[in-house]
């Protein structure tokens, strides 16, 4: 016996056998899998842990879907392509589009 994984060893400093021999293995817990913030990827593998059957846990300190969602990424986008509208307006007649100039009113 012993950990099938040798990584999993290197990583947690101990192997699976060792774990399951512990006092931990005997204790019960409230969840299976417990996730330190909910960005992109915390909110996937919790997601993927509970379609497995597991019982998950999400700690977040933020606004869920983390700084890409709510600050980096998409918000950047989103000024990107209002900054590009009326570029994209212009160029749309080359599609037989007939669009009026846009403005803009903030």
């Amino acid at each position: 016996g012993g950990d099938e994984n040798p990584l999993h060893s290197q990583i947690f400093g101990f192997s699976a056998v060792e774990l399951s021999q512990s006092a931990m293995a005997d204790q019960q817990y409230d969840y299976d899998y417990f996730v330190l913030g909910a960005g992109s990827g915390g909110v996937r593998t919790s997601r993927i842990a509970a379609t497995h059957g597991a019982r998950v846990a999400v700690v977040e300190c933020a606004p869920l879907g983390g700084t890409c969602v709510n600050v980096g990424c998409v918000p950047k986008k989103l000024m990107t392509y209002g900054a590009h509208f009326t570029e994209d307006v212009a160029g749309a007649h080359a599609f037989g589009w007939n669009v009026e100039k846009p403005t803009l009113d903030w």
